[in-house]
């Protein structure tokens, strides 16, 4: 049980940074097309 808890945790903890590094990377995306029209 506690082992499960500690995982779903963990895997919670990856799948924010996942988020965030995803939109961090569509921010740039943005401002880079925006710098080149």
């Amino acid at each position: 049980m506690k082992v499960k808890t500690i995982a779903v945790r963990s895997t919670n903890k990856i799948s924010k940074k996942i988020r965030i590094m995803r939109y961090m990377a569509s921010m740039l995306n943005i401002l880079r097309e925006e710098g080149q029209s």
